[in-house]
């Protein structure tokens, strides 16, 4: 892989990202763009409001596209129906930390989740390709500390790199922090009120699991409801699509995996689904399947929960 990048360097290289990107995908693939003089940074579609803030702090932008471009990267994904409108495109590259779904056709893949973030891994390689920049290090760092779940899903080697980043940043943590885990707007805050309101809970021995729908903010709502006294937390949404979020407290480790479940979810609405061991997504075009998927996180919950 290394050597593909130093092959590709001087090439006109165009660097991607899934649909609605978050902070780890605009912190890795800007980056990566350090290391390619020739490469552009596009979006599928739209970025999240934390995405938004990072760029603006670093002062950085996106591109357009270039249909000229000699070679394709894709960060953060692997499943062609979350590249939006570079979905028909072939890569050269993808790399991602996500459970294995649709995968891309590519050249050449790195698909680890053993990863905190996808940041985690471009960081792995551009330690090897040559000295990372301060810019490049507090990209970095953002898109580490912001896809670890409030490092539930770090390992060693997520605190090596956030140490070796910090250095090199000189951004201070807590503005960092602040950047990714900025309060609640109102309207984020009625969602979350909601799904506490809306939720049902299901008692499996000492553990609890629980359900709820809102209309928006679905991953906010299910962190809410870890963070209040729930051992696993479901939250469905639908509006174009049909989703359902999934959150569980640090310790459930080993007994049961949501990045699995999601995937089953994600089979029965007719997409994908995946993420990490504690927090987890899906996501498909069949509403009227919701209640049947949300049922089946709920089943194969109680079964891991009761054994």
């Amino acid at each position: 892989m290394l050597s593909y990048f130093r092959e590709i360097r001087e090439k006109k290289v165009l660097i991607t990202f899934h649909s609605l990107a978050d902070v780890d995908a605009i912190g890795s693939a800007f980056a990566l763009k350090s290391w390619f003089p020739n490469a552009k940074v596009v979006a599928p579609d739209t970025i999240n409001s934390h995405a938004k803030k990072l760029m603006k702090l670093l002062n950085l932008s996106l591109d357009g596209f270039d249909p000229s471009h000699e070679a394709l990267v894709v960060l953060d994904t692997h499943s062609k129906r979350l590249l939006g409108n570079f979905s028909i495109e072939k890569a050269d590259i993808v790399i991602d930390h996500h459970i294995k779904q649709d995968s891309i056709d590519a050249k050449h893949a790195i698909i680890d989740n053993s990863y905190s973030s996808t940041s985690e891994i471009v960081y792995g390689i551009l330690k090897q390709l040559g000295p990372i920049g301060p810019t490049s290090a507090t990209c970095l760092l953002a898109g580490i500390i912001s896809d670890s779940a409030g490092f539930r899903n770090a390992n060693w080697r997520t605190f090596d790199a956030i140490t070796e980043l910090s250095k090199i940043s000189k951004v201070d943590y807590g503005q960092l922090l602040e950047l990714i885990e900025s309060r609640p707007d109102v309207s984020q805050r009625i969602a979350i009120l909601k799904a506490v309101q809306r939720c049902e809970v299901e008692r499996v021995g000492d553990f609890l699991a629980v359900s709820s729908k809102v209309s928006a903010c679905e991953s906010l709502a299910a962190e809410a409801l870890v963070e209040i006294g729930a051992d696993v937390a479901f939250v469905a949404y639908s509006g174009e699509d049909a989703r359902i979020s999934s959150r569980m407290r640090m310790g459930l480790e080993g007994r049961m995996n949501l990045a699995e479940i999601m995937a089953e979810a994600g089979k029965i609405l007719g997409g994908s689904g995946g993420g990490h061991e504690c927090a987890a997504g899906a996501n498909g075009p069949e509403i009227g399947k919701l209640d049947e998927a949300l049922k089946k996180c709920l089943e194969i919950t109680k079964e891991k929960l009761g054994s």
